[in-house]
């Protein structure tokens, strides 16, 4: 299919675990709001869900006095997750027992977590100890954010709680300007709802990525259910409505809804030029290519499908200078090598041969 999922791969394989009884009861769980959002997902996605090291973890929470400061406080939150808890940092949304990293109770039952599932355990950590903290999303990414007193430091959860900046995500994630002024990210989002639509959008990953498309798309629509506000899940629920056979109308809708949310969502850019394309309305495909390579320039695929697009309309020239930037961030793909010999190849010149790309080929080093 012309859409494609531009997110980390994952493997669901639900853990069979024995029904657990007990917790807060009712009335202390309507204090938790968070824990009572991540206890009904669990509840609702698992066949056998079991709530007991999720129980064990919040109640056994640190606790901190009112004079601690912000710093100790990350650092005591830290030290519980990764130290007490050994839990390990993992960006490959798997473990390796094949399960889900993304809901609180499987990273708890793997001791890894991708950083959605790290976060979720912060969240609930700080949640039972009063301790403001926020769920804070960027591309492809989320983190935490604790306050107080109106200063606010930023935890990376897959640095292992490393104190960092919102310019470390602005510079090493390319997020544009607009999308912090419009709050698509680096807000902070309190709300459980905010917090169960992030698990719904992850599940939906999971379930994308082991094939399960008609659960992948009821977990993204769940997900815009949460929240509207997220424009991943409308652009990776347009690509599955599509994989399922979904009319264009459809999945154009979806897109366009991904569009309104976040203007410079890279995803669903490529997606809508991949859409444009398939429908040979050229001049579109070209603007969404172009609006994808300015909210990602560093997207290979970005560069490469475009150029393969310039040379079908025959802009050879144009299409070589995007080859070359894309060797630029990857010099040893050697599918864009191909394309341009090929393209080379159609303008007539002479020099043809790429001897990088048969030095790669013949190394096996090629990407």
């Amino acid at each position: 299919m012309w859409l494609k999922y531009l997110y980390c791969l994952m493997i669901f394989a639900p853990p069979l675990f024995a029904v657990a009884q007990g917790g807060d009861g009712p009335r202390s769980l309507e204090r938790h709001p968070l824990r009572t959002e991540v206890e009904t997902i669990i509840s609702e996605v698992r066949p056998k869900p079991d709530l007991r090291q999720l129980k064990k973890f919040i109640d056994g929470a640190p606790q901190f006095r009112e004079a601690t400061s912000l710093e100790e406080i990350s650092t005591g939150l830290s030290s519980y997750v990764f130290q007490t808890w050994k839990i390990q940092p993992d960006n490959s949304y798997q473990s390796r027992k094949q399960r889900d990293n993304v809901l609180p109770d499987s990273v708890l039952s793997t001791r890894k977590g991708h950083c959605l599932g790290v976060s979720t355990l912060y969240l609930l950590a700080a949640e039972r100890t009063g301790i403001d903290a926020a769920l804070v999303r960027a591309p492809d990414h989320v983190f935490v954010r604790i306050c107080k007193e109106g200063r606010c430091l930023n935890i990376e959860t897959l640095k292992n709680g490393a104190v960092t900046s919102d310019t470390y995500y602005i510079e090493n994630l390319a997020i544009p300007k607009p999308a912090i002024e419009n709050q698509n990210y680096l807000a902070s989002l309190r709300s459980a709802s905010e917090l169960g639509a992030s698990l719904y959008l992850g599940l939906g990953f999971v379930s994308a990525a082991s094939r399960q498309l008609e659960l992948a798309a009821l977990f993204y629509e769940k997900s815009t259910q949460k929240s509207p506000k997220f424009a991943e899940a409308y652009s990776n629920l347009a690509a599955v409505k599509s994989q399922l056979g979904a009319g264009s109308e459809e999945v154009l809708s979806l897109l366009k809804r991904a569009a309104q949310e976040n203007p410079t969502h890279y995803a669903t850019a490529l997606n809508l030029a991949a859409y444009y394309q398939s429908k040979k309305d050229f001049t579109l495909a070209l603007e969404h290519y172009g609006r994808a390579i300015e909210s990602n320039p560093v997207s290979l695929l970005a560069y490469q499908r475009r150029a393969a697009l310039l040379a079908e309309t025959n802009r050879e020239k144009d299409a070589l200078l995007d080859l070359d930037k894309a060797l630029v961030i990857q010099p040893k793909n050697c599918s864009v090598r191909e394309l341009r010999v090929a393209i080379r190849k159609k303008l007539g010149q002479t020099s043809l041969r790429d001897p990088e790309l048969e030095k790669l080929r013949s190394s096996g080093a090629c990407k």
